[in-house]
């Protein structure tokens, strides 16, 4: 280790993150090669080194490989797993440390926001209580003491849908106009996916729709296997046959995360049309799975459904917390506040931050930074809601904004560039699937959408188009 002439600051602060990297052999050559990786790199500082872990993780890893095999021939090569490991664990901790230093140095402005409380300890009130006053998200003072461990979850993978199938079978992965529960589709459980898009082009309206659908669904499941038995009996008819009911148990949750953090005013005017939307595309999937009943028992199941299951129980069930700044939204990933809600929910659900580029904009917690600073910080949130996917086993959809580069030509001419996601590189390693919304030229149909999957673990590019109507998106046939 000793002969490593990595730079001082940068040694110290790695192992100020990382204490346990001396006591490890195995951590210590790997350490040795990291730190000549940023000798020859002429990385001066955790910072930069953060950067290039989050940009090109593989690219360190080969060149720590090599650095092993050069300079420590009587070591055996590291595996595959624990070079990924390390260099997971590392990465972990410079953004645990970032988010730190971050959150140290805000100053009045981050007390503020602390104050007055960032964490979704309120989450049961309701989205029309939380309309009336952003303060009521609770009155905790919230305390960072770096990342909260995350335990890995072995789920079954689910799919939220938005409500709009043939968007969910793109979500899913499957193109095909294939019908069946198992390829109804939609945001995969697990995974980040960003949603981008210009003004106007439906990225609020179709995340809003995926999460009320989200809880409609469980909200009319739950009723339909909790009272259908009860109902059927005190009509009269006995149980019959309830074989549907086995075909709700996998919506029919207690409880279901639908979580909305939202950098902006909340768009209230929607949020009606949308829950009443998502609340007949629910109630009519039940009543088709319950066809098979008597045609009273399906009535009645009806008339039950419209008066326990309404538009005002939709629209409580998702949880919004509006932040300021990328700082607030640091806090909520990094101290397990978020962790902590979506536990608590019933580990099953969708999360959405809409949007990262205006998060980011806002700065950290009102305290300027330059651009050094904001790249180190988009690579931090990247990987924290990345994290937070994969582990605790969350659909996190992100939406974010596009810009347009320009470029001049040999001849003087200014070029204007296809759009592209904004925050640059430091954001584009983050999502695992990243979709375009955009309105198509030449169309005679102002409400026409195209949606297209650019990439995916999963999927292959594929695109297709829908219609924005009262009640939300739908199918464009």
């Amino acid at each position: 280790m000793a002969s490593v002439n990595a730079p001082t600051t940068l040694t110290s602060e790695l192992f100020h993150a990382l204490p346990c990297l001396r006591e490890n052999p195995t951590d210590s050559v790997l350490t040795a090669a990291l730190l000549q990786y940023c000798q020859d790199e002429d990385l001066v500082s955790a910072a930069d080194l953060l950067l290039r872990l989050m940009v090109d993780q593989p690219h360190v890893q080969r060149r720590m490989t090599r650095s092993v095999e050069n300079t420590h021939r009587h070591v055996p090569l590291p595996q595959p797993g624990d070079l990924q490991n390390f260099t997971d664990k590392v990465l972990e901790a410079l953004c645990d440390r970032h988010v730190s230093q971050l959150s140290e140095n805000s100053g009045a402005a981050g007390r503020s926001v602390r104050a007055r409380g960032s964490g979704f300890s309120s989450v049961s009130v309701s989205v029309s209580d939380m309309l009336a006053t952003a303060a009521a998200w609770g009155n905790d003072s919230v305390k960072l003491e770096g990342l909260a461990p995350l335990q890995p979850t072995n789920r079954k993978v689910h799919f939220f849908p938005t409500g709009c199938s043939l968007v969910d079978r793109l979500l899913a992965g499957t193109p095909s106009n294939a019908t069946g529960g198992a390829l109804e589709g939609g945001f995969c459980a697990g995974l980040l996916t960003e949603v981008h898009g210009e003004a106007g082009s439906g990225k609020t309206q179709l995340v809003l729709q995926c999460l009320f659908q989200c809880v409609a669904r469980q909200q009319c499941a739950l009723y339909a296997v909790n009272h259908l038995p009860e109902l059927l009996i005190s009509s009269g008819d006995g149980v019959g046959d309830n074989t549907f009911i086995d075909s709700l148990r996998g919506f029919a949750t207690e409880k279901v995360a639908a979580l909305y953090i939202v950098s902006e005013g909340v768009p209230a005017s929607r949020l009606g049309p949308l829950a009443t939307g998502a609340l007949h595309r629910a109630k009519a999937m039940v009543l088709s799975a319950a066809s098979r009943q008597p045609s009273i028992d399906v009535e009645l199941l009806k008339a039950r459904l419209d008066e326990f299951v309404t538009e005002r129980t939709v629209v409580a069930g998702v949880g919004i917390r509006p932040v300021d700044g990328v700082g607030a939204l640091l806090r909520l990933l990094s101290d397990g506040t978020l962790s902590s809600a979506f536990s608590s929910l019933g580990n099953t659900g969708v999360v959405v931050v809409d949007s990262i580029a205006d998060v980011v904009a806002g700065g950290s917690s009102g305290e300027e930074m330059n651009r050094w600073e904001i790249s180190t910080t988009v690579a931090s949130v990247g990987s924290l809601l990345k994290s937070f996917a994969v582990k605790e086993g969350a659909a996190v959809v992100v939406t974010n904004q596009v810009r347009t580069s320009l470029s001049v030509s040999g001849e003087g001419m200014i070029r204007r560039h296809t759009p592209v996601p904004a925050l640059g590189m430091q954001w584009a390693v983050a999502p695992h699937v990243r979709v375009n919304l955009r309105r198509p030229q030449n169309t005679a149909n102002a409400s026409r959408r195209q949606f297209t999957i650019i990439c995916g673990p999963a999927h292959q590019p594929a695109y297709c188009s829908y219609l924005i109507c009262n009640e939300g998106i739908c199918n464009d046939e």
